[in-house]
């Protein structure tokens, strides 16, 4: 799944947060892009990584009309 800037997201340690941003980070010598999510309860900002996001459990928020 892909994530734009002003989307909402489930992290599954933290909740639900916003997609503040995408940007592009060297670790390691090696470049990788990351979502930088802000937790919406706490405030928290957490930098997922977006090649990781979807193994980590990282999905979009069900829509009400789609819970059982």
């Amino acid at each position: 799944m892909i994530f734009s800037v002003g989307d909402q997201a489930v992290y599954p340690a933290h909740g639900v947060g916003m997609i503040k941003g995408v940007e592009t980070r060297e670790i390691a010598g090696k470049r990788q892009s990351f979502y930088i999510l802000k937790v919406l309860d706490t405030g928290m900002t957490i930098m997922v990584p977006t090649h990781n996001a979807e193994t980590i459990g990282m999905r979009a928020v069900i829509r009400q009309d789609k819970i059982e």
